[in-house]
This record gives C-alpha cells, sequence and structure tokens, in this order.
C-alpha cells in the first residue's frame, strides 16, 4: 500500500513538473507569435 501511494505521489509531482515546463513553452510561443504578427501589420 504504502509503494503505491509512493507512486502516487512521485507522478503527480511529475506532472506538475511536466505541465510547468509545457506552460512555459507555449507562453514564450505565444510571445513570438504576437511580436510576428505585429510585425506583420507594422
Amino acid at each position: 500500500m504504502d509503494v503505491a501511494c509512493g507512486i502516487q505521489r512521485q507522478a503527480k509531482r511529475w506532472t506538475k513538473i511536466v505541465f510547468a515546463s509545457v506552460w512555459e513553452v507555449s507562453k514564450k510561443n505565444t510571445a513570438k507569435f504576437i511580436t510576428l504578427s505585429v510585425q506583420i501589420r507594422s
């Protein structure tokens, strides 16, 4: 039982880490996309 709890805890932590890095990348890409579209318009 303890092992299962430990695995679940690890999985939650990894999910948070993965989600955070994906979020960072998508934020950067969104910023790039916005600057590109602004440059094209001007």
